[in-house]
């Protein structure tokens, strides 16, 4: 999300079709970010919807940084009822189950011994399984693995 609000990196905002749009982050998605299970950032996570009241205009295009308590709290579809003027896209980042469990083991909220690669394919599997049924939605999947950010299928094989 960073790179495309970097108003310089104009190749990225091309290559994401972006450049016809005013680019807005919603900050607060890269703030509050759940660390584990009953984070008060979760709650916290509930006012984008009013927040973006504030930020959408016409000709813009609003970035979000989600997580999966997100669709828990149905986010999307709150916002998409909000605003049904808009269009509605997920951008979504893949990469190889390896290098997610590569990033993920190296987080404080890991617990090596009950967190495994097998649990995190399983929620992995769930996440795509709740962004698969959402109404309204164009989801665009890139692999992330490198900068070169090349389209690939959605859902992906995990």
């Amino acid at each position: 999300m960073r790179q495309l609000l970097n108003a310089t990196n104009k190749e990225l905002i091309k290559h994401f079709n972006l450049e016809r749009y005013a680019l807005v982050g919603l900050e607060e998605s890269t703030k509050w970010i759940m660390q584990f299970t009953d984070d008060p950032m979760a709650e916290k996570r509930k006012q984008f919807p009013e927040l973006l009241k504030g930020l959408i205009k016409p000709g813009s295009a609003v970035l979000i940084k989600g997580q999966d308590v997100d669709l828990e709290y149905n986010t999307l579809t709150i916002v998409r009822k909000l605003f049904p003027e808009a269009t509605h896209e997920v951008i979504f980042l893949s990469l190889p189950l390896d290098d997610i469990y590569a990033r993920c083991i190296r987080r404080s909220w890991w617990e090596e011994g009950i967190d495994s690669k097998e649990t995190l394919k399983e929620w992995l599997t769930e996440q795509v399984s709740e962004l698969s049924k959402l109404k309204g939605f164009k989801i665009t999947a890139y692999d992330s693995s490198n900068d070169q950010y090349k389209r690939t299928v959605f859902p992906p094989t995990i």
